[in-house]
């Protein structure tokens, strides 16, 4: 007897998106590059601790 997978999740975060562009972009505004991937992940943590929390806060303000 086999058990059907019913869920697939992959973390394609940094892995199919390249930031590379806006840690150029941060350099830009006169802030380090490496800022770039802090900021990231910074707002994929608030967002989704927003969203766990049942709230939904629009991009600008995270």
């Amino acid at each position: 007897m086999s058990t059907a997978i019913s869920v697939v999740v992959f973390d394609v975060n940094e892995t199919l998106s390249d930031m590379s562009p806006m840690g150029e972009r941060f350099s830009e505004v006169g802030a380090p590059a490496e800022l770039a991937k802090l900021w990231f992940a910074t707002l994929l943590r608030d967002g989704f601790a927003l969203a766990a929390s049942g709230d939904n806060g629009s991009f600008a303000a995270l």
